[in-house]
């Protein structure tokens, strides 16, 4: 655990990171000092809200108080120890989490929309196959079922191999 009240600013940012081995920290920095020498505020072990808030109320309120604002991830507890360890500052979610998940959303619509324009496609395909098929066995009955199945047999082969879903 390291504590650097001095390095305390208005605007803060709150998140956990992994370092080597798996081991998680939950780091507070001085977004005004930009990374350089001064950005760290505090540096925890793990990401137990309560372990954090623990330590970070070794800081006076009268200090806390004059936080403006924390810039966070999504993750609820990084919400719970922002709540509870600034009470007046905004809370402020970081654009890159934001960014994701409207990244993730348009992504999955995107797939979803494509599966269906592929089924649509498909439809349409075996449509015109059974009609051109009928067609052709009503003149030449054991030739249009031989065409007809060799195509289904073709049809079924293609369109199951290409739509395996991964």
């Amino acid at each position: 655990m390291e504590l650097f009240p001095e390095n305390i600013g208005e605007y803060l940012s709150l998140d956990e990171v992994c370092l080597s081995q798996g081991e998680l920290y939950t780091v507070l920095t001085n977004r005004e000092a930009k990374g350089k020498k001064g950005a760290l505020l505090a540096m925890v072990k793990g990401t137990v809200s309560e372990k954090v808030i623990s330590i970070l109320e070794q800081v006076p309120i009268r200090i806390r108080k004059k936080v403006k604002e924390v810039t966070l991830d999504l993750a609820p507890t990084m919400e719970r120890i922002a709540r509870r360890t600034f009470p007046y500052a905004k809370l402020v979610s970081d654009r890159f989490h934001v960014q994701q998940l409207a990244g993730d959303a348009v992504q999955q619509l995107r797939i979803e929309y494509r599966w269906e324009a592929i089924d649509q496609e498909n439809k349409v395909m075996l449509k015109s196959y059974t009609v051109f098929f009928a067609a052709l066995s009503m003149k030449t009955p054991w030739i249009g079922f031989c065409v007809a199945f060799g195509t289904w047999f073709l049809f079924l082969w293609i369109t199951t191999k290409t739509c395996i879903k991964y």
